[in-house]
Protein backbone atom coordinates (compact mmCIF):
# COMPACT_ATOMS: atom_id res chain seq x y z
CA UNK A 1 0.00 0.00 0.00
CA UNK A 2 1.06 3.39 -0.70
CA UNK A 3 0.31 6.53 1.60
CA UNK A 4 0.56 9.75 -0.30
CA UNK A 5 2.25 12.62 2.59
CA UNK A 6 2.34 16.02 2.63
CA UNK A 7 6.30 16.84 2.37
CA UNK A 8 5.94 20.01 5.08
CA UNK A 9 4.30 18.27 8.07
CA UNK A 10 4.32 14.35 6.96
CA UNK A 11 1.05 13.99 7.50
CA UNK A 12 -1.21 11.77 5.32
CA UNK A 13 -3.10 13.10 2.89
CA UNK A 14 -4.56 9.70 0.80
CA UNK A 15 -3.48 6.48 0.09
CA UNK A 16 -3.78 4.21 -3.28
CA UNK A 17 -6.96 2.42 -2.16
CA UNK A 18 -8.57 5.81 -3.61
CA UNK A 19 -7.80 6.26 -7.40
CA UNK A 20 -5.56 9.20 -7.48
CA UNK A 21 -5.61 10.62 -11.44
CA UNK A 22 -2.24 12.73 -11.83
CA UNK A 23 -3.60 16.37 -13.46
CA UNK A 24 0.43 17.53 -13.19
CA UNK A 25 -0.06 20.39 -10.92
CA UNK A 26 -2.76 18.74 -8.84
CA UNK A 27 -3.40 14.59 -7.85
CA UNK A 28 -7.02 14.28 -8.47
CA UNK A 29 -9.32 12.25 -6.03
CA UNK A 30 -12.64 11.40 -6.56
CA UNK A 31 -14.77 10.50 -3.26
CA UNK A 32 -17.65 8.81 -2.63
CA UNK A 33 -20.46 9.24 0.39
CA UNK A 34 -20.52 6.17 2.58
CA UNK A 35 -23.23 4.65 4.87
CA UNK A 36 -21.85 4.12 8.73
CA UNK A 37 -24.82 2.51 9.87
CA UNK A 38 -24.90 -0.71 11.63
CA UNK A 39 -21.33 -0.23 12.53
CA UNK A 40 -20.95 -1.37 15.89
CA UNK A 41 -18.20 0.08 18.08
CA UNK A 42 -17.51 -1.52 21.54
CA UNK A 43 -16.94 1.58 23.75
CA UNK A 44 -15.34 -0.62 26.41
CA UNK A 45 -18.19 -0.08 29.13
CA UNK A 46 -18.99 -3.36 31.30
CA UNK A 47 -22.98 -5.18 31.55
CA UNK A 48 -24.35 -3.22 34.22
CA UNK A 49 -24.27 -5.46 37.48
CA UNK A 50 -28.54 -4.69 37.65
CA UNK A 51 -28.54 -7.10 34.68
CA UNK A 52 -29.42 -4.89 32.40
CA UNK A 53 -28.91 -5.51 28.41
CA UNK A 54 -25.70 -7.65 27.59
CA UNK A 55 -24.89 -5.00 24.97
CA UNK A 56 -24.65 -2.15 27.18
CA UNK A 57 -21.54 -1.25 26.33
CA UNK A 58 -21.96 -1.25 22.40
CA UNK A 59 -22.93 1.96 20.54
CA UNK A 60 -25.03 0.49 17.54
CA UNK A 61 -24.39 3.08 14.77
CA UNK A 62 -27.83 2.38 13.28
CA UNK A 63 -28.80 6.27 12.14
CA UNK A 64 -27.55 6.00 8.51
CA UNK A 65 -24.84 8.23 9.43
CA UNK A 66 -23.81 9.24 5.81
CA UNK A 67 -20.10 10.49 5.07
CA UNK A 68 -17.49 11.30 2.63
CA UNK A 69 -15.09 8.20 2.55
CA UNK A 70 -11.45 10.07 1.88
CA UNK A 71 -12.53 13.11 4.87
CA UNK A 72 -12.89 9.89 7.09
CA UNK A 73 -10.66 7.75 6.27
CA UNK A 74 -7.91 10.71 6.74
CA UNK A 75 -9.90 12.52 9.56
CA UNK A 76 -9.58 15.80 7.85
CA UNK A 77 -10.97 18.84 8.99
CA UNK A 78 -12.99 21.82 7.39
CA UNK A 79 -11.58 25.23 7.77
CA UNK A 80 -12.56 28.59 5.54
CA UNK A 81 -10.97 30.85 3.20
CA UNK A 82 -12.12 34.36 1.99
CA UNK A 83 -9.83 35.27 -1.21
CA UNK A 84 -7.59 37.14 1.15
CA UNK A 85 -6.83 35.26 3.92
CA UNK A 86 -6.45 32.11 1.17
CA UNK A 87 -4.00 34.12 -0.63
CA UNK A 88 -1.71 34.68 2.17
CA UNK A 89 -2.06 31.15 3.09
CA UNK A 90 -1.18 30.08 -0.70
CA UNK A 91 1.89 32.53 -0.71
CA UNK A 92 3.50 30.84 2.31
CA UNK A 93 2.71 27.33 1.27
CA UNK A 94 4.25 27.58 -2.27
CA UNK A 95 7.12 29.38 -1.29
CA UNK A 96 7.73 26.42 0.76
CA UNK A 97 7.19 23.83 -1.51
CA UNK A 98 9.47 25.51 -3.99
CA UNK A 99 12.17 25.55 -1.57
CA UNK A 100 11.01 22.08 -0.95
CA UNK A 101 11.67 21.38 -5.02
CA UNK A 102 14.87 23.04 -5.29
CA UNK A 103 16.85 20.67 -2.70
CA UNK A 104 14.82 17.76 -4.07
CA UNK A 105 14.07 18.24 -7.67
CA UNK A 106 15.41 21.24 -8.91
CA UNK A 107 14.47 20.87 -12.86
CA UNK A 108 11.08 21.05 -11.61
CA UNK A 109 10.65 24.50 -10.11
CA UNK A 110 10.24 26.75 -13.14
CA UNK A 111 7.39 23.79 -14.30
CA UNK A 112 6.10 24.53 -10.84
CA UNK A 113 5.74 28.05 -10.50
CA UNK A 114 4.08 28.56 -13.69
CA UNK A 115 1.54 25.61 -13.26
CA UNK A 116 0.85 27.63 -9.96
CA UNK A 117 0.16 30.92 -11.26
CA UNK A 118 -2.87 29.44 -13.68
CA UNK A 119 -4.07 26.32 -11.08
CA UNK A 120 -4.21 28.81 -8.23
CA UNK A 121 -5.58 31.85 -9.43
CA UNK A 122 -8.49 29.72 -10.64
CA UNK A 123 -8.71 29.23 -7.31
CA UNK A 124 -8.93 32.50 -5.97
CA UNK A 125 -11.13 33.45 -8.51
CA UNK A 126 -13.51 30.45 -8.03
CA UNK A 127 -13.03 30.53 -4.48
CA UNK A 128 -16.71 29.91 -3.16
CA UNK A 129 -17.06 27.52 -5.20
CA UNK A 130 -14.59 24.78 -3.49
CA UNK A 131 -14.23 23.64 0.10
CA UNK A 132 -10.82 23.75 2.07
CA UNK A 133 -9.57 20.84 4.59
CA UNK A 134 -7.12 20.94 7.21
CA UNK A 135 -5.40 17.38 7.76
CA UNK A 136 -5.55 15.71 10.89
CA UNK A 137 -2.60 17.78 12.89
CA UNK A 138 -4.34 20.99 11.85
CA UNK A 139 -0.66 22.65 10.87
CA UNK A 140 -0.96 25.76 9.22
CA UNK A 141 1.83 25.21 7.23
CA UNK A 142 0.78 22.06 5.59
CA UNK A 143 -1.44 21.56 2.93
CA UNK A 144 -4.99 22.49 2.23
CA UNK A 145 -7.05 20.06 0.73
CA UNK A 146 -9.32 21.46 -1.73
CA UNK A 147 -12.37 19.83 -2.13
CA UNK A 148 -14.98 21.15 -5.45
CA UNK A 149 -18.11 19.42 -7.08
CA UNK A 150 -18.37 19.13 -10.74
CA UNK A 151 -22.18 18.89 -10.16
CA UNK A 152 -24.58 18.82 -6.69
CA UNK A 153 -25.79 15.55 -7.85
CA UNK A 154 -22.43 13.75 -7.41
CA UNK A 155 -19.59 13.41 -4.53
CA UNK A 156 -16.78 16.11 -4.50
CA UNK A 157 -13.00 15.66 -5.94
CA UNK A 158 -10.04 16.25 -3.92
CA UNK A 159 -7.65 17.80 -5.30
CA UNK A 160 -3.87 17.46 -3.36
CA UNK A 161 -0.88 19.64 -4.49
CA UNK A 162 1.34 16.79 -6.28
CA UNK A 163 4.56 18.29 -5.40
CA UNK A 164 3.27 19.11 -1.75
CA UNK A 165 3.02 14.96 -1.42
CA UNK A 166 6.05 12.08 -1.39
CA UNK A 167 4.97 8.16 -0.81
CA UNK A 168 5.64 5.54 1.04
CA UNK A 169 5.02 2.11 1.15
CA UNK A 170 4.01 0.24 4.17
Amino acid sequence: MLLYKDVITKDELASDSFCLKDEGFFYRIQTNYINKAGLKIDIGANPSAEGADADEGVCDSTSGDIVNDFIDSFRLQETSFDKKSYQHYIRGYLKAIKAYLSEKNATRVSEFEDLAKVHVRNIIENIDDFKFFNTESMDPDGMIIIMGYEDESKPPYALLFKDGCYTEKI
